[in-house]
């Protein structure tokens, strides 16, 4: 997960909740950047579907947001479930997706996904 062969890999600050020993994603570093991957999302939502390049925040070790001045979002990683926002630049309320704690997809049954990698 996080930057692909080729490009420089850099370690973000841990996320405890998915990465370490005995954590689901192993011992190996936090990615500071991964990729979020958008799909099947309608109007106004719509502008959303593709992949954006998350940056990990500062302060929050498991929460990765981005922003392409038209599109913004984000993916936490929680202790009992994972999250996935997004809205155009703007808009009140995000568009939510949710799923299981440390998991690499979010899936609502209805056809909107969003991946991490």
């Amino acid at each position: 997960m996080g930057e692909p062969v080729g490009i420089q890999y850099t370690d973000g600050t841990g996320c405890a909740t998915c990465w370490g020993l005995g954590r689901p994603f192993g011992d190996v570093g936090t990615p500071l950047k991964v990729f979020l991957t958008w799909e099947g999302l309608a109007p106004p939502h719509a502008a959303g579907n593709k992949t954006f390049v998350a940056i990990q925040f500062p302060l929050a070790p498991c929460f990765w947001d981005f922003s392409d001045g038209v599109v913004e979002g984000f993916w936490q990683f929680d202790p009992f479930f994972t999250i996935a926002k997004i809205r155009e630049v703007g808009e009140l309320l995000f568009f939510q997706i949710a799923g299981p704690a440390c998991t690499l997809i979010c899936d609502n049954g209805m056809g909107q996904t969003c991946t991490i990698s």
